[in-house]
Formats: structure tokens, sequence, C-alpha cells
């Protein structure tokens, strides 16, 4: 295999590869010029991108390497000397990973064209942190600390170490560099100094107030005092994966310069605290955040000028090309791209109002519907970052307030690939949670520009004015996901569909616990399960999770019960520590606690919408403030996974290595200490065994419940039904105590045993239920169907659970009256039974 190699100074060997030029990708038709006029001044044109992510796909929107031979394509045709890229080449940093990347690169590259690669916290993920440097430079040829020389130019990289974000160890590394520079006879201190980094310096460039590196502000290593000694220095760094239209996107703060340069292979991921228009959920990545792929070309000008050039690949078109972005060392000291820019409020059609889809209220949410505002000109300052919407009680009380991110990423009507990417909305509809039930509400709608949300100033602002709309009545919460491994299988309760993900892993006994375990072996995944909208919509804001396991090694990052990273929940181990990830509004939350290796725990996390609490059995340990909801995953990555975390993609990544997981679970109740406690026992101690009791006395009674009644006695029928409704919202319980599950399975089998007894039977109804057998396909009762499969109309509110139970019990002939009701009140929160589960 070739390898591309950079021209570090320290070679007099200039290694150039032979390339070959890829083939336009289908992610997106370009219908720009990238030949861009190139000055007789400009000594040196750089395109830089980051965040290729090789071995992901983005859907309909290409693969990493898709997008990577397009951004390749479009360089080239820009005619640059080099190309660099900063980190997170690779979605896990494996040798597969790493030879595809190179082989793109060398057949995506012109022969005169250098590549720089820096590396990222990405390629750390197949590797230890301290063995992946090695691994780069294996597969890539480079160091990942390096200098290099393009046309006179110098451009630095440089890699975590220690931990995945932190390049304090770097320091002397950058010091005797830019001491190397600034010895040369011919120094400029007028020429930039590019600085390629993975992570961003914090409270910098666009979004580095919540995705950054450690750079040791404050200490004896602290390589940020360390760069302001150079006004020319221009950092280049990713991660964050932001929008490149975002003005932000260049800051000059600290006296040098920052640039966050998006992500050519992955996925848009902005700030916290803004919602998915559709579901109304927490999301930090825009909509069709799939569809990303951008980077930068950059031209250095004799006199050390830079003029920066920011490229859409997916659209095919440059970003504000007549505004590129100017930077000197003297402007850089001046502060000219600070954070209090001046911009000019946007404006609303004549006459436009807020309106409300009525079709879409519920119980805690509605769809609030209005026009796109237009900014006030077509410069950069100005763009519509995003739409703050307030919903406002008509008759007093808590306001509630949501903005979303606006389009401006997306196509231009009739400009560069629309057709291919979504278009610009003329109109919107967004989905406000949080609302209180059976509350009438009013509406305003504030379009905000990226530096009136930098600064809280006010935007452009329409209302519904003597519009309103009323809130439903709210469903009661319940459990949905229970994976219980003591029954011999790794099916959902709930019938969420499971795929094994690799063949290592296996069910089997474990002594210690005393019952049937998942054992996770190699690497290989564990389970992964499909999750639906209505799934996260019931969770949104508050719920109870738990999974009692075992690991070998607590040092390494790895996924207990997982469905995280970018949004959602789940439990990690690392550094010696059982974590709890929650990506909400307001940013992540992750509470821990230290745990010891080889060692059975029951963890639970609960989320009340402002606080995650983590316990470990049974006790509290530690909380963090999580509010403004949960972040939903994206649809390509609305999978949980028993033994990892999700990627973007659905695929697992940070897989336990070796371990056990008896159980996992999640519920949208919100449990108090006291119920923790309770679900503790119920899921270690004598809770395993008299949960496996139940099942077996349910699975006994099941034929006799979908043969009917018959010619049973209605009172012994009626005590039948009574006991086998009860064994249902026992078993789904998550609380329940093992005595009353032994009790309620001890009344069943009575129940049952009093039908054959008294059986009156002349049509053999008796016969066909009363002999404790299994249905024909052997599938346990709280299971019915047995499939994995799911159905996505149904209803999962509790008034069409109980329609459904009441009506899948008369076909079947229970007597509805004599199985009571079919909502109950244990331990103070309302369970719903549900005697057939259907999704």
């Amino acid at each position: 295999m070739k390898r591309r190699y950079a021209v570090p100074v320290v070679s007099a060997v200039v290694m150039v590869l032979a390339s070959v030029l890829a083939a336009p990708s289908a992610h997106a038709e370009q219908s720009a010029t990238w030949d861009l006029p190139r000055d007789k001044d400009v000594v040196a044109r750089f395109g830089f991108g980051s965040d290729i992510h090789v071995g992901r796909d983005s859907g309909k929107y290409g693969s990493a390497v898709d997008k990577l031979k397009n951004a390749l394509s479009a360089y080239r045709q820009s005619g640059v000397d080099a190309v660099g890229f900063s980190g997170d080449l690779t979605d896990s940093g494996q040798v597969g990973q790493y030879q595809t990347l190179m082989d793109t690169l060398n057949t995506g590259t012109d022969d005169s064209e250098q590549v720089i690669l820096a590396m990222g916290n990405h390629e750390t993920l197949d590797a230890s942190v301290s063995d992946s440097p090695q691994r780069f430079k294996k597969y890539t040829g480079q160091d990942m600390n390096k200098l290099v020389e393009v046309n006179g130019v110098d451009v630095i990289t440089m890699g975590p170490q220690n931990e995945d974000d932190d390049y304090r160890a770097d320091y002397d590394f950058l010091k005797t560099t830019l001491d190397r520079i600034t010895s040369r006879a011919n120094y400029d201190p007028n020429r930039p100094i590019f600085v390629l980094t993975h992570h961003g310096v914090q409270n910098t460039a666009y979004v580095t107030n919540e995705w950054y590196g450690e750079y040791g502000a404050g200490t004896d290593h602290d390589l940020v005092k360390l760069m302001q000694q150079y006004p020319q220095i221009i950092q280049v760094s990713g991660h964050s994966h932001a929008t490149l239209e975002d003005a932000r996107s260049i800051d000059q703060s600290l006296g040098y310069t920052s640039i966050q340069d998006g992500t050519i292979g992955a996925y848009f991921e902005n700030e916290s605290g803004k919602v998915e228009p559709i579901t109304g959920t927490a999301a930090t990545r825009p909509a069709d955040s799939e569809l990303a792929s951008q980077g930068l070309l950059v031209d250095v000008y004799r006199d050390g000028t830079v003029k920066v050039h920011r490229m859409n690949f997916a659209t095919g078109t440059w970003i504000y090309p007549d505004e590129p972005w100017t930077i000197t060392a003297d402007g850089a000291k001046a502060n000219v791209y600070g954070k209090n820019r001046p911009s000019t409020p946007a404006m609303f059609p004549d006459g436009a109002s807020v309106g409300f889809d009525t079709a879409k209220t519920t119980g805690n949410s509605a769809a609030v519907t209005f026009p796109a505002a237009k900014p006030a000109d077509g410069t950069n300052n100005n763009m519509i970052h995003s739409y703050r919407i307030t919903m406002t009680p008509k008759n007093g009380g808590e306001t509630v307030s949501k903005s979303v991110f606006n389009d401006y990423y997306y196509a231009k009507a009739g400009v560069g690939a629309a057709g291919a990417v979504p278009t610009q909305k003329s109109r919107w509809s967004v989905t406000v949670k949080g609302l209180t039930p059976q509350t009438e509400y009013t509406a305003t709608v504030e379009a905000l520009t990226s530096f009136e949300e930098e600064n809280g100033a006010a935007g452009a602002v329409i209302a519904s004015g003597q519009t309103s709309v009323t809130t439903n009545e709210a469903p009661a919460p319940s459990p949905m996901f229970d994976v219980d491994f003591g029954s011999g299988s790794a099916d959902d309760y709930y019938a969420h569909q499971s795929v094994k993900q690799g063949g290592v892993s296996t069910i089997e006994d474990n002594a210690e616990l005393g019952q049937q375990v998942l054992h996770v072996r190699g690497g290989d995944g564990g389970y992964r399960y499909t999750m639906e909208d209505e799934d996260y919509n019931a969770i949104a804001n508050g719920f109870t999770t738990d999974v009692v396991f075992s690991i070998a090694d607590v040092q390494k990052d790895q996924c207990v019960f997982s469905n995280q990273q970018n949004a959602g929940f789940g439990f990690e181990v690392e550094n010696g520590k059982l974590e709890f990830w929650l990506n909400a509004g307001s940013g992540r939350a992750k509470p821990a606690v230290a745990i010891q290796p080889d060692t059975w725990y029951h963890a639970s996390a609960v989320y009340d919408g402002n606080t995650v609490t983590l316990y470990l059995n049974g006790e509290k340990v530690d909380s963090a403030s999580a509010r403004s909801g949960l972040v939903i995953p994206s649809n390509g990555a609305k999978y949980f996974f028993i033994g990892a975390d999700t990627s973007g993609s659905g695929a697992p990544e940070y897989q336990m290595k070796e371990g056990y997981v008896a159980l996992a679970r999640i519920s949208s109740q919100v449990f108090s200490d006291d119920e923790v406690a309770a679900s503790y026992t119920n899921a270690m101690g004598d809770g395993p065994a008299a949960k496996q009791t139940v099942r077996q006395a349910l699975t006994a009674a099941k034929r006799v419940v979908e043969a009917g009644q018959g010619n049973y006695s209605d009172a012994t029928w009626s005590a039948f039904a009574d006991a086998y409704t009860t064994a249902l919202v026992r078993v789904e319980d998550f609380r329940a105590a093992p005595a009353d599950l032994n009790a309620a399975a001890v009344a069943l089998r009575s129940a049952q045993q009093a039908l054959q007894e008294t059986n009156s039977g002349d049509d053999g109804n008796g016969g066909n239920g009363g002999d404790g057998g299994s249905d024909a396909g052997g599938q346990d009762a709280n299971q019915p169907g047995g499939s994995h499969d799911s159905d996505s109309g149904a209803d999962k509110s509790s008034a069409s659970q109980e329609a459904n139970a009441a009506d899948r019990l008369s076909a079947t002939g229970v007597n509805t009256a004599g199985l009571l009701a079919v909502t109950l009140v244990l331990v103070g929160a309302a369970l719903t039974l549900k005697v057939v589960r259907r999704r």
C-alpha cells in the first residue's frame, strides 16, 4: 500500500506519491466553480478540513469515503499546494480504516500536493491513547507531532496524549518548534504559523465552549499562553463538527486566530440548547445533520496576509463567497473577529403571525407554525442562526421557551445541489415540548442572528395574537424496555427488535449470581436493540434505567448499556469509574462512582428533567444538573446496545472487551430513592429467581387465556383472570419485591388449578388450557407472539393500552369484567397492564 507522507522540516527528502484523480462523488452535484483564481502574490494555497471518520456512513448522503473523495476533487480543482486534516481521520482508528484512508488520499490527490495529517480522539478508540501515536505513524507515515513547510509556510501538528483530549504533554514540543521558527535568519513575524490540532481551545471558535481540549491553562504547561506570544498563529481545529456558515467559526479573542473547520465526512453538531423541529426533543445536531461535508480553502500571501474561503461540498457552493476571512497578525492582536460583532435584526413578512397545527397537539406538546424570516441583508453577520419559540399560558403560569437551528446549511432554491440535499424552508412547523397538560397557550417566535444569540440581544418577533392551543391530558408513565438474561434469552420484554452483533458473546450460567447472564467477550458488541421515536418521546423529560453487570477492566473506556456519546444516555466505564452519561439540552451530565473489576453491581440512573442521579446497589452516589430535556439521537443512531455504545450510523463502538450483563431496563417512571432501593432488590438477590417463577406460571396459564372462558364458571374464571392480571403487573414492575412476585406466582397457579378442579367443560376448553402446558411456539407468556419485529402502529398511551387489552381479552373469550381494572396503582405509581405486547 502506498502511504502519503508530509514533508517534515527535519527531512531533506521530499516524498511525492503518484495519484489518480478520484471521480466526483455522488454525495453532491458540484455546480460551483472550485478553480478560484490564484493571485500572483499567493505563495501557498491549502485545503484544510477535519473529522473525516473513515468507516462511517451517512446513508443517502454517502459514506465518509464518498465525502472525502468529493472534497479532494474540489481541492484539486482549486489548485492547492497541500491539504491538511485536523484529526478524527478514521471512525475508530482500526487498521482497515487507516488503509482505506491512505488509499483514498493517494488516489485523490495530485502528485504535487502535500498531505498533512493530525491525530484526533477517534484515532485512540481501537488502540489505547498511549499506543495510538505509533499506529498513526505506521499507517500514515507521519509523526503525530511535527513541523512541515509548504512553500516556506510553517504548519505544526499536535495530537492528544495521556487522555484523548489532553495536549499538555505537547507543550515542550510546541515551545521548541516555535523557538526553531523564530531563530531562523529569514523569520518574518507577519507570516502565519498554522497549528493543526483536533480539539480547539475553550471559548474561542464556534462551539468550543462545549467541545474543546485540555491546553493547561493556568499551569506551567499553558499552551494557550504560549500561543498568545505569537499573534501570527492560526490554530485550525475540528472535533465539534459545527456548521461553517456561522461567522463565529473564526475567533481572535485570545490575540491569535482560532478557526473551527467543520467536518468533511461525518455529521453536523452545534451547540446544545436547541430542539429537533419535528420531534421537539433536545438536540445538538441540526436536522439532516448527515448531509454535512465542509472545508476551507486558505491562501497565504507574500506579505503574510491570509484569506480563508469556506466550501460546502454537500451543496457544491462557496459559503459567503464575497466575505473571505482576512487574517493578519495585527488584526489578531486587534481582535477583528471578536465575539461582539455587529448584526442587524432579521425581518418577518408583513402581517405574518404564529399558528398551530392542532392535529399534532399532545398532553405536553404543541406544533407551532410560522413563516421563515429573511435576514436584513446577505452579509454573514446577519445570517439567521436560530428561532426561539416561547409558549405562554393564557391564564397565567410558567412560560416554556425552545429554540431550533435555522436551516441555513440547506441548499438555496435553484442554487448548487438543490435536490441532492434539502432546500431551505419557506414555512416552519416546530414541536414544543414541556408544556403543562390541559393548558391553553399563546406563542411568539423570535428570529436570531448568531451574534444576537451570542450577546443576548433581541431579534425580530412575531406572535400568535388571540390564536391559542390547548394541550391534551398527559399519558401515564410506564416501563418500556426490559432485557433479563436470566430468562435464557436476549429478547426484550417489550419486543424491541434485537440483533446479535458477533459470534463470541454467549448467554450462559453464572455460578456467582446463580442464573444465566450475557457473557460479553472479544469486544463483539453484544446485542443491539432498535428504538422508536415514541420511546424517546416517552423518556425525554424523565426516566429510570438500570443495569446489572460485572466488567474485567475498569480502566479502559467501555460502554455497558448505552445509546449515547452524541445524544441519548448510557452507562460507561473508564479510569476506574462507572459513569452515567446523559446528553441534555443544557449540556452533558456525567455523574460517576469508583468501582472494582470483576465485581457484580446494580447501577441505576434517574432523570427528573432537571437532575440526573446515579445509584450503586440501591444507594445514591452522585448527581449532576441536566436541564432542558434529553437530546434525542439522530435517526441512524436510535439503538441501545448491551455490551457497547452506538455510533452515529448504528454500529457498535466503545465495546465491552470482557464482562457480564444480567439485565438492562428503562422506564419512563421517575423513581424515588426508596423505589430505586426496591428495584435493586428486584434485580439482584432473590429477585431474579422470583421473576422466573412468575414467568413460568404465566407461561403455564397463557394457553388458558388464549382459549377463553368456555364453560368455566364465572367465579373461578374471574378469580383466574384476577390472578393472571396481578402476575403480569408484578412481573412488569421493576420495584416488585421477591415476596410479592412469589405470592403472585402461587396465586396464579392456585387459580389455574381451581379451574381444572371445577371444570364443567363440555366443549373441552378446560382441557385445552388446564394442563399447564405452554403455547405451541414455546414463547414466554410475557412475550405473546414471540416476535422481535416492530409494530409501529401500536399506541402506547395508557388509554389505548387499556382498550387494546380489553379488546384482545374479549376476542379470546376472557371475561373482562372479571379481570378487574387494567390500570393498577403499585408503590404510588401508575402501571398500565399490557396482556398482549405489540409494537
